[in-house]
């Protein structure tokens, strides 16, 4: 599990960048989604990309409304 914590380094962006294999599932569970140029890499690589997100702020107000910029 990665939390995102400065002190630790623990950056999930950097785990994903280092462990996606090519056609690798990642499930994604998150309290908001900001960044979803991490999930296109995901997607060049040929994973499946499964994610429960919670979608209020700081979620980015097009991702709330359905307008994935894809």
């Amino acid at each position: 599990m990665f939390a995102n914590r400065n002190v630790e380094r623990d950056f999930v962006i950097n785990e994903f960048e280092l462990r996606a294999e090519n056609e690798c599932d990642v499930y994604i569970a998150s309290a908001f989604f900001t960044n979803f140029e991490v999930v296109e890499r995901l997607l060049a690589k040929g994973c499946k990309v499964f994610m429960v997100v919670r979608l209020g702020f700081p979620t980015c107000p097009e991702y709330r409304a359905g307008n994935q910029a894809t």
